[in-house]
């Protein structure tokens, strides 16, 4: 859920006033997996961040421990990433991904070719060594509801990305709320497969465009759109401290890595 939440995330930095204790933003998400779409609701406050999109099931972020904790309410268990755990999880997607490039040389060709097609049409596909950064050119200006934005695009491992963004400052966005959201977004690309800075994720300097995006959506090699969020509401909301910490009581338990490929 993290890695599907990463992007999304960001929203929350167009909404922030410098003088608002808190912000509550609610957007749409659509992928392949999610064709009707899906509701994620972002909360930030203080330094803290809380992110939910599927019932029973949070997100919280501390920025000050740089640390993400997955909360599933109706299990009543608390799953802890850190900066140290998220390149553990990238080193073993990786290995995963050099045994399934493996496997795919011993299929033969019409079978690889199927399997290859499929894992394109989901956004996807063999890449060693993880995803390579993206190299994002301007490509004009757009709108994205009531807000003017710019549209970049980039290109890489067969998967296409845009975003539209706008400038931080412009949206009186205080700093302090900008290094949350930069710091969730740089753990979840980690957890992506990432180096922390490809797509959104990482500092400013190294995304490529300015400003933060109102609109993200990434593209397999053939145009079709996999993954989409757009920001829809926004209100501006004083919240109770305990709203953004993980609530107690919880089982906290360490998942097991990615699985081998087969």
């Amino acid at each position: 859920m993290l890695r599907r939440l990463a992007f999304p995330v960001l929203a929350l930095a167009l909404t922030a006033d410098a003088a608002a204790a808190g912000v509550v933003v609610v957007g749409s998400y659509t992928g392949v997996k999610t064709p009707k779409g899906r509701t994620v609701e972002f909360r930030i406050q203080d330094g803290r961040g809380r992110i939910s999109g599927e019932s029973g099931q949070l997100i919280y972020y501390d920025h000050a421990k740089r640390t993400a904790y997955i909360v599933d309410m109706e299990k009543k268990t608390s799953v802890t990433v850190d900066e140290a755990r998220a390149r553990q999880i990238s080193a073993q997607l990786g290995e995963a991904q050099k045994m399934l490039e493996a496997k795919l040389k011993e299929l033969p060709p019409d079978k690889r070719a199927m399997v290859e097609k499929m894992m394109k049409e989901q956004g996807g596909g063999a890449r060693s060594g993880g995803r390579r950064p993206l190299d994002f050119l301007k490509v004009g200006d757009d709108r994205v509801g009531s807000w003017p934005c710019e549209r970049y695009r980039a290109a890489a491992d067969g998967r296409k990305v845009e975003v539209c963004t706008t400038a931080a400052e412009a949206l009186r966005i205080a700093p302090d709320d900008v290094a949350v959201f930069e710091g969730f977004l740089d753990l979840s690309e980690r957890l992506a497969g990432g180096s922390g800075q490809e797509g959104v994720g990482g500092r400013a300097a190294d995304r490529g465009y300015e400003g933060l995006p109102l609109e993200r959506k990434e593209m397999n090699a053939d145009g079709v759109v996999t993954d989409r969020f757009v920001i829809e509401s926004i209100t501006n909301e004083t919240m109770p401290a305990d709203e953004l910490r993980v609530p107690s009581g919880l089982k906290e338990i360490t998942p097991p890595g990615p699985p081998a490929a087969r």
